[in-house]
């Protein structure tokens, strides 16, 4: 095709094959700084935290008491292990999963006759959340490293 006295070349396969590899080693390298990133998020998060609950609501299902509280958490790896307690309670057993990028998932805690749901993330050095209990109980967190 002839536009304002140019002719227009067909692409070559060897043009092409170039462009898709460029392509691939792009998506390569963004996706190994994505990983780094996370690395990095997880590497800062090792290590043994605490910190506090504070509970939005005062009474529960059934008249059950809410109450604030105190967390000691450890994370090794990706994983998240430790303690929390309310005053006058049975402490809490702690347990979660710790993403690359630095979010804390399915975290779960177990007290007698009571289970807590926890999720969070990190940012600036402090670990942050919400939870909720089976009671109706919900809230939230924040921890600082030790």
């Amino acid at each position: 095709m002839n536009i304002h006295g140019m002719s227009r070349r067909p692409r070559s396969r060897s043009g092409s094959m170039i462009s898709a590899a460029v392509a691939a080693f792009s998506v390569m390298v963004l996706s190994a700084a994505a990983t780094l990133s996370g690395q990095s998020a997880l590497k800062t998060m090792q290590g043994k935290w605490s910190g506090v609950f504070i509970s939005m609501t005062e009474v529960g299902i059934m008249g059950n008491p809410c109450g604030n509280g105190t967390l000691w958490w450890d994370i090794v790896g990706s994983d998240l292990n430790g303690k929390a307690v309310v005053k006058d309670q049975p402490e809490f057993d702690v347990t979660a999963i710790v993403s690359e990028t630095g979010a804390i998932e399915g975290g779960f805690a177990v007290a007698a006759g009571n289970i807590a749901m926890f999720r969070g993330t990190i940012s600036e050095g402090e670990l942050s959340g919400e939870f909720e209990t089976v009671k109706q109980c919900r809230g939230t967190w924040t921890a600082v490293k030790q």
